[in-house]
């Protein structure tokens, strides 16, 4: 008991000293201007949410989080995430202001409309009535839906604002077909393929048991069903599908009965380390190469998202460099 209450009496007083750990900083020092808005170590502990992880790490492992709170490896171990977090709560600022810059602003309608999509997903995604949820947030002290309207933008406008900017960005970048079709042609030996067999199987762990699986698919029981029923495998509750795949994929043992097999024909039983499969086979592909049809909506896809990725990554860098940024601890 005396050990449980020396270690709370610890973790009390590590959470009152975390605004301070920075070199004995007072918690509303200074740890960047950006543009002339200051930003206070306490701003950044609040962002990182260092309480909560403190707690956690406390849980999980006291004595390295006491060696954390105890030594200079681990107070520069704690100003170095909190720095990580800096980090992202200036780009936070910088891409709210450039959200401003372009004109985009959170009118009523459309705060209206955000918050409607909202409240319809938290109902449908707990199975609740409107009348349930305002009965929900009321045991959390929120009286009504405009008292958590008012809390929500309050915690989330920034987030929606660089949401919407990023939108905006991502709505004007297209991908020309030629350049879906210069990455196919240039990436032609990625698409190319082995012989591929389409199977099911089920798994079970002993030979009689197998046997017995066998003996009614040979009297005319559905493979599927007897699957759902039997396999001891993840695929089981598919009707024991895998899908198609080449010799590679599969384990030596499992991988020669099935491309060994004739479409419709089933194994007997074939044992792996896994256990016992009855195997049969539905299709059987020649090695080849997929078409551009097959494939040109995954590339544009790709690509589509790499220019959505390299548009975001240089806007972030344009709006470092651009800005007036001093970094204080």
């Amino acid at each position: 008991m005396r050990i449980k209450k020396i270690g709370l009496l610890f973790l009390a007083l590590v959470l009152i000293a975390i605004p301070v750990l920075a070199e004995g900083e007072a918690a509303d020092n200074i740890a960047a201007v950006v543009n002339g808005e200051e930003i206070t170590t306490s701003q950044v502990d609040q962002y990182a949410n260092l309480q909560q992880v403190i707690m956690q790490l406390y849980q999980a492992n006291q004595e390295f989080s006491r060696l954390l709170f105890t030594t200079n490896a681990g107070q520069d171990l704690i100003n170095e995430y909190r720095k990580l977090k800096l980090n992202e709560l200036i780009i936070k600022k910088l891409l709210q202001a450039e959200a401003k810059n372009q004109g985009i602003i959170l009118n009523q309608e459309k705060k209206d409309e955000i918050f409607n999509k909202q409240i319809e997903a938290i109902e449908e995604n707990n199975n609740i009535t409107e009348d349930q949820l305002v009965e929900a947030l009321k045991k959390q002290g929120i009286e009504s839906l405009e008292a958590y309207k008012k809390i929500f933008f309050e915690q989330n406008e920034g987030a929606i604002l660089i949401g919407e900017l990023q939108k905006k960005i991502f709505d004007s970048i297209t991908v020309e077909d030629k350049a879906v079709e210069d990455y196919y042609n240039k990436n032609i030996d990625s698409y190319k393929y082995g012989a591929q067999v389409k199977a099911s199987h089920i798994l079970v762990d002993t030979e009689e048991k197998a046997r017995e699986v066998l003996d009614k698919l040979n009297n005319g029981a559905d493979f599927a069903e007897v699957a759902k029923e039997y396999s001891t495998g993840p695929s089981g509750k598919n009707g024991g599908d895998l899908g198609y795949f080449e010799k590679g994929d599969m384990v030596p043992e499992f991988a020669e009965a099935a491309f060994s097999l004739k479409v419709g024909e089933i194994s007997k039983p074939v044992k792996t380390k896994f256990g016992y499969h009855i195997i049969k086979v539905f299709d059987k592909k020649e090695a080849g190469v997929k078409s551009f049809a097959e494939v040109k909506d995954s590339i544009k896809s790709k690509l589509l998202n790499q220019k959505r990725q390299q548009a975001w990554s240089d806007l972030i860098k344009e709006l470092r460099e651009k800005a007036d940024i001093k970094i204080k601890i």
